[in-house]
């Protein structure tokens, strides 16, 4: 990565503080800091991948592609946005866009056309000005019009909002991304018994997955303000983790759960409390009824794991404080100290007879 980018390595038990005030909650941790901001990087920990990330970011920016090139990026990535523009499209339009793909550090990439092949292929009109699309798979599965009035942050969260593909395998590779996104997501789980399933079987599987997906895209619903994604997991591989978090078995296969992992708290059952069946209707019934608030949550974890996450959490929040604010940390320690020692002297007098008097002798 030489001439690339710069590479600094930090011994966390070293440099306690900093690693602290930067949030780092686990090794290895990858930050990459460009143009003023930070990105965590969530990917796999393999060489190939670290680098294929950092030169992504660093490289990201609205490149340029016309008809033929776009079809070679489209065919390569699993998402992709073109932004297309016309002759009128402002410099205010394309820095606003700028701005919003910037949090993406190039995954999923962003493309910028004027090609009139491209407009024509995707059905949209020129006359209408500008327009982003999200595409995944080949196929536009969302749409945002570019105007002089639309507001930063309403593309910025579309951006964000369709990021991820319709639905995916969910592996360690892309676990982060998915469970932990920035934009916090519902995620269909389907596990699935790769065991017990040939290569026919399986693809047939996640095409039942992919037109659920696409289905529920196409409603442009969400639930309580979150979008919905869909994925699949190798049952045999992550049997331990399927169970420890969801309670499903092997034997209970195909499986569907509804995670909401930023709560760690996840849905297996549909309104009437029967198992959440593999098909989309029975998908999408569980789905609007969890956003209707008619069913009910499970922990993803037991009493005793959550006390100690909720421990652990107010410990570091101390910890942070402490280290921002280390002189009034004291100062508050001191007083507490001193009104325990005010009190527990005030409890003492109070124990002491206050008849008692010293005796003088008479003689």
């Amino acid at each position: 990565m030489k001439g690339v980018v710069n590479v600094a390595e930090v011994n966390c038990d070293e440099e306690g503080k900093l690693c602290r005030q930067q949030g780092v909650e686990g090794y290895p941790t990858l930050y990459l800091y460009n143009a003023g901001s930070r990105v965590d990087y969530k990917g796999p920990r393999k060489l190939d991948s670290m680098e294929n990330f950092v030169r992504k970011a660093v490289t990201a920016g609205l490149n340029t592609v016309d008809f033929n090139s776009f079809a070679e990026t489209a065919k390569s990535e699993k998402v992709v946005y073109l932004y297309l523009k016309t002759v009128n499209t402002s410099s205010y339009d394309v820095k606003k866009v700028e701005t919003a793909v910037k949090p993406l550090h190039g995954d999923p990439p962003v493309v910028q056309s004027q090609d009139p092949l491209l407009w024509k292929h995707f059905n949209k009109d020129p006359s209408r000005g500008s327009v982003i699309l999200a595409i995944k798979g080949g196929e536009v599965t969302s749409s945002f019009n570019v105007e002089p009035t639309t507001p930063a942050q309403s593309l910025s969260q579309w951006i964000l909002e369709n990021r991820l593909p319709l639905f995916d395998e969910l592996s360690s590779d892309n676990f982060q991304n998915v469970m932990r996104s920035e934009n916090p997501s519902y995620v269909v789980i389907v596990a699935i018994d790769t065991e017990a399933r040939d290569g026919d079987r399986l693809a047939a599987d996640t095409a039942t997955l992919n037109e659920m997906a696409k289905t529920w895209n196409a409603s442009g619903r969400k639930i309580n303000g979150r979008p919905v994604v869909f994925v699949w997991m190798d049952g045999v591989q992550w049997q331990k983790w399927l169970k420890s978090m969801y309670g499903v078995k092997q034997t209970s296969m195909p499986a569907v759960v509804i995670a909401d992992h930023e709560n760690l708290v996840y849905y297996d059952t549909d309104r009437s409390k029967k198992p959440i069946a593999f098909d989309g209707p029975s998908v999408h019934q569980a789905l609007e009824a969890l956003d209707a608030g008619q069913l009910k949550a499970k922990h993803s974890e037991n009493v005793v794991e959550r006390t100690l996450r909720g421990f652990h959490h107010k410990l570091e929040s101390f910890e942070a404080y402490f280290s921002e604010h280390p002189f009034r940390t004291m100062g508050w320690i001191v007083a507490f100290i001193s009104l325990v020692i005010i009190g527990l002297w005030k409890l003492v007098q109070m124990d002491v007879d206050p008849h008692a008097q010293k005796r003088h002798r008479l003689d």
